[in-house]
């Protein structure tokens, strides 16, 4: 990093990571009935050190140790019941982890040996998909459960939050000869139910919008085929106190290729029609933002043999 922050954020890391993940899965399918299973174990050893730097030199005093090893079991079981030739109904529930790396060494002052957290979702889902006519429709149900652990070098704070999210999703295609309309709506209600900082506890969880959606309309016409996706969310919060907003948008991209001969294809894209200003990310202290690109367009030309 650079000394220009006050030396407040340079540090040097010199740590081996091995991971280990065995798995195994099953299908089985009978009749109706189509269930898979399957079960992971991550095992995670680190060791090395980690150093800061006062005044821009790191010194023996300010280095610290990493020496850690990690186990957790991981699993995943769903099934599917064709209940008629149109209609269906399905359900999962997955137990997953993943660890961290850097993302736990925080301001660097202690070595890290023990209490090592891990990111944890635990997530249940209910749906049902069905066909009528040239129309196909899915609904799902969900509930999350969430333990995360990150740093935010920036603000440098280290956070450790659980979460609660319901919602639904729903998404549908209708085709007509060679116009297709694709189309999917996902509703999210998300708290955080715990954390280091007792204040943001109830609060929405950064970055989650309530409402995110998108259409994709298409068409195809002798060697032309075009179309268009609207792509949009809701507003959400930049920082978990909810203080910051960012407000919802949308975007437009659209598409036309021409076959020019049997196995060439022009193409031309514009994504962000609008050239539109979304942002997706601030900084939790509010001195920085990240939007999605401006207008951009590709030209292609594609040869197949």
């Amino acid at each position: 990093s650079s000394p220009d922050w006050g030396n407040c954020c340079q540090r040097a890391i010199d740590v081996d990571y091995t991971t280990v993940s065995p798995y195994a899965a099953v299908a089985y399918e009978s009749g109706p009935w189509n269930i898979d299973a399957s079960v992971r174990n991550d095992r995670q050893s680190a060791s090395g050190n980690i150093a800061s730097a006062g005044a821009g030199t790191y010194t023996a005093a300010k280095t610290y140790k990493v020496d850690y090893s990690l186990d957790r079991t991981s699993f995943s079981l769903g099934a599917n019941f064709r209940a008629s030739r149109d209609v269906a109904i399905f359900g999962r529930y997955s137990d997953g982890a993943s660890f961290n790396a850097d993302r736990i060494f925080g301001d660097l002052n202690a070595d890290i040996t023990k209490n090592i957290p891990l990111n944890i979702v635990k997530q249940a889902e209910l749906g049902v998909k069905a066909r009528a006519g040239n129309l196909s429709a899915f609904v799902t149900l969900f509930n999350a459960k969430t333990n995360e652990s990150n740093y935010e070098a920036t603000t440098q704070k280290s956070t450790r939050n659980n979460y609660r999210t319901n919602g639904v999703e729903v998404e549908a295609v209708y085709l007509m000869g060679d116009f297709r309309l694709g189309g999917g709506l996902t509703l999210t209600d998300a708290q955080i139910t715990g954390s280091n900082d007792p204040t943001v506890v109830g609060k929405t969880p950064r970055r989650q919008a309530k409402v995110v959606y998108q259409l994709t309309p298409s068409y195809s016409v002798g060697p032309f085929s075009f179309g268009a996706a609207v792509i949009g969310t809701g507003k959400s919060y930049g920082d978990d106190a909810n203080t910051i907003t960012m407000k919802g948008y949308t975007v437009v991209n659209g598409f036309v290729n021409y076959q020019a001969m049997k196995n060439v294809t022009v193409g031309l894209g514009v994504n962000n029609l609008g050239n539109v200003v979304g942002y997706t990310e601030v900084e939790g202290d509010g001195h920085a933002a990240r939007s999605i690109n401006g207008r951009t367009v590709k030209a292609t030309l594609r040869y197949t043999f």
